[in-house]
């Protein structure tokens, strides 16, 4: 969904658009804490969604820099779809990477946006990497939801997030314009949403998680 330049971003935009205000489209606009915690969390959704070969979207996907981490690791997929609310990134990660599909749009309001990837794009492959950190966690969760909706009956169907958890000491870092989600809460959501699901809260501490539900 094209920005209106009528109307505000939605809140959960408005920390990215400011940064690409202040720093322009690079790496300090994707509000990553530092490049190896970017790695390792695409390491670690790489391994539990194994895209190499697959029709991949990436959602909130800022640079492409996923994509990135896949080709350098051997690991790219037969076809990759990034899909960002904020046409400056999307626009230069096209310059970057342009073998790619780019849809500029919210996943939030679109809610027809992952029926469409997986009806007319083929995905069968919806990762979230750090996109769903500026909502709250019922927005997110029925982002989830509708994402699930879409892709469980695609044979071979992966989706997979990451987010930071409730869990760990009480006393916790500031974790900026991002927001924790409660851990039990997403858990049982996803074991509602497929019998098959994993998560994995062992490569960042505590407070980061990774979860992915697979189709049969």
């Amino acid at each position: 969904m094209p920005k209106d330049a009528k109307q505000p971003d939605p809140g959960y935009l408005e920390p990215y658009r400011e940064a690409v205000h202040s720093f322009g489209p690079g790496f300090e606009a994707l509000l990553w804490r530092n490049a190896a915690y970017q790695r390792t969390r695409f390491e670690v959704l790489a391994e539990v969604t194994r895209p190499k070969g697959r029709i991949v979207a990436d959602i909130g996907a800022g640079l492409g820099d996923m994509l990135t981490y896949m080709n350098e690791t051997n690991q790219a997929p037969l076809k990759y779809i990034g899909v960002e609310g904020i046409g400056e990134l999307a626009e230069s990660a096209k310059q970057k990477l342009p073998e790619t599909t780019w849809l500029v749009a919210d996943f939030v309001r679109d809610v027809k946006l992952f029926e469409r990837l997986v009806n007319e794009h083929n995905v069968s492959v919806l990762v979230f990497s750090g996109s769903l950190n500026t909502l709250d966690e019922r927005t997110a969760l029925a982002v989830l939801g509708r994402a699930w909706d879409a892709l469980h009956s695609r044979t071979g169907g992966v989706l997979a997030f990451n987010f930071l958890s409730s869990a760990g000491r009480l006393r916790r870092e500031s974790t900026g314009p991002a927001n924790r989600f409660r851990s039990a809460n997403v858990f049982k959501w996803a074991q509602r949403a497929s019998g098959r699901m994993l998560y994995r809260q062992d490569y960042l501490g505590p407070h980061d998680a990774t979860v992915a539900v697979y189709a049969k």
